[in-house]
């Protein structure tokens, strides 16, 4: 008895015949190069660039060591970057946009190009549409850079003019729908260029002062946590319209972040004894106790891991391993300048990468925290 064609194993024969309609693959919409570029020299591995996946601007883990995005070698991870189930949350309500960040924290780099290889045997993967966004320090928002476009695996883009700055991050484009399609599976990310030095806008722009910080509370974000009696002060300031503000018996500095430990974003500062252009020598400050009950304030300053050097007025603040410097017999009850010849402090050449302050008995205020080439740039 023959077969029903119905049945599940035995299709009709119409269903199995060629498609007689021509296909035909769309081309010359993408803006890769011809040729990739070679996946060294990188500038993410000079930098030990920081990479996070994130939804709404905030990270995700990942699934495998970011540090292979840029260990010269192309393979792709075992699994895709991130869960299945934040993929699935992308443009869901419950989050909004993906996007993928590239921080190198305090290292300006000047970017000419990028390289990206991913998963050959994942298509579905492939980031194909999206665009390169920047941090502009200066004007403290995201610039829209170039858009990638590509249909291949390993693909190569480079800009009509290099891009400058220490963070960016990877967007979808005004292309309706959701980016990426699929999870990603990058294996190599690229950037081809030079590293330019410290990011500090002061610096790039190579003036005589820098700004650590005045009027800006972006500058010292990094310093306010819960429970560390670190705030912004509204009245009373200095200079300008706010100042920092320490509780009594209290002391604190920049938040500690995986990869670059206790610093302040952008901060690299070089002091030597004879300043070029976008190095320093000379510290100024101004600080005051904010009751009669104070009996210290410290303002310290240090590479990122510990030690440095914590400048006191009355008794000193506790900061780890770092060198104590008393600069008067009590904390001032009035804003009081202070400058600090650091060459003669640190006695050899120092980077400076963080910032603490601290109050003995009660509160303190800070402002106008400077470096300068000379003593005349601070006046």
């Amino acid at each position: 008895m023959a077969r029903s064609c119905s049945t599940p194993n035995d299709p009709p024969a119409s269903l199995l015949a060629v498609d007689p309609v021509p296909t035909s693959r769309m081309t010359g919409w993408t803006n890769s190069t011809p040729t990739p570029a070679p996946l060294t020299p990188n500038l993410l591995a000079r930098a030990d660039a920081y990479v996070a996946f994130q939804l709404t601007d905030r990270p995700r883990e990942l699934k495998a060591d970011p540090r292979i995005l840029f260990d010269g070698q192309p393979d792709p991870p075992a699994q895709p970057w991130f869960s299945w189930s934040d993929d699935n949350l992308i443009d869901s309500g419950w989050q909004r946009e993906a996007s993928i960040l590239i921080d190198t924290w305090r290292t300006q780099l000047r970017v000419t190009g990028v390289t990206f290889v991913e998963d050959a045997a994942h298509p579905d993967s492939w980031l194909r549409d999206c665009v390169l966004q920047y941090w502009n320090a200066a004007n403290e928002r995201w610039e829209t850079g170039p858009t990638l476009l590509s249909d291949a695996a390993v693909h190569t883009h480079t800009f009509a003019k290099p891009i400058e700055a220490a963070r960016f991050r990877l967007v979808k484009s005004n292309t309706p729908g959701t980016w990426p399609v699929g999870n990603v599976r990058l294996g190599e990310l690229v950037f081809h260029g030079e590293a330019i030095g410290c990011s500090h806008p002061d610096v790039q722009a190579k003036r005589p002062a820098a700004v650590l910080f005045d009027e800006n509370e972006n500058d010292m974000k990094c310093m306010q946590y819960p429970n560390n009696g670190f705030s912004f002060k509204f009245d009373g300031a200095f200079s300008g319209g706010r100042c920092m503000a320490i509780a009594a018996d209290k002391a604190a500095g920049a938040s500690y972040h995986p990869k670059f430990g206790h610093s302040v974003p952008g901060w690299d500062f070089e002091i030597v004894e004879n300043p070029q252009p976008g190095q320093y020598r000379w510290l100024q400050f101004a600080w005051k106790a904010l009751a009669p009950e104070t009996k210290g304030v410290t303002l310290r300053i240090a590479p990122a891991q510990g030690g440095g050097i914590a400048f006191h007025a009355g008794a000193p603040s506790s900061f780890e391993l770092a060198e104590q410097q008393k600069l008067a017999d009590a904390p001032p009850a009035e804003w009081t300048v202070v400058r600090v010849d650091l060459w003669q402090a640190f006695q050899k050449p120092a980077r400076i990468r963080s910032l603490g302050i601290g109050a003995i008995g009660g509160p303190a205020a800070f402002d106008q925290i400077l470096l300068g080439r000379s003593e005349g740039d601070l006046k």
